[in-house]
């Protein structure tokens, strides 16, 4: 009696741990290109989400190559920024002025995209 309740047991945990398997996805930052203006839009001011920003700064990109660059480009500017301990923002005004460009950038490429709708 007892291997019938331990045969059951193990029996159902394997069929959710399978279906868990099938119907899981695996995780993965993909980021937009709206929240990725965001994030630029931070950099430059002078309050910045430092959670989201080195998660941005340190997960490669794989499925945009332009937010790629971007990505790299901001990574450049943050490691050869000087740090402000005393300011909300940890980036000086020349790594700002900086980020502010890299936002147009981005901002203007955006605009140049096609509008694309699926239905």
């Amino acid at each position: 009696m007892e291997f019938l309740v331990i045969f059951a047991v193990c029996f159902l945990v394997l069929i959710a741990l399978m279906f868990a398997l099938v119907f899981g996805r695996t995780p993965s930052y993909r980021p937009s290109n709206e929240d990725v203006l965001a994030l630029l839009a931070q950099a430059k001011g002078t309050h910045i989400d430092s959670v989201k920003w080195y998660l941005f700064l340190g997960v490669p990109i794989t499925h945009d190559e332009r937010l790629e660059r971007v990505r790299l480009k901001a990574f450049e500017i943050d490691d050869r920024s000087s740090i402000q301990p005393d300011a909300g923002c940890p980036y000086d005004s020349q790594s700002r002025q900086a980020f502010a460009e890299l936002f147009d950038e981005l901002e203007s490429a955006i605009a140049k995209d096609p509008v694309v709708r699926t239905f």
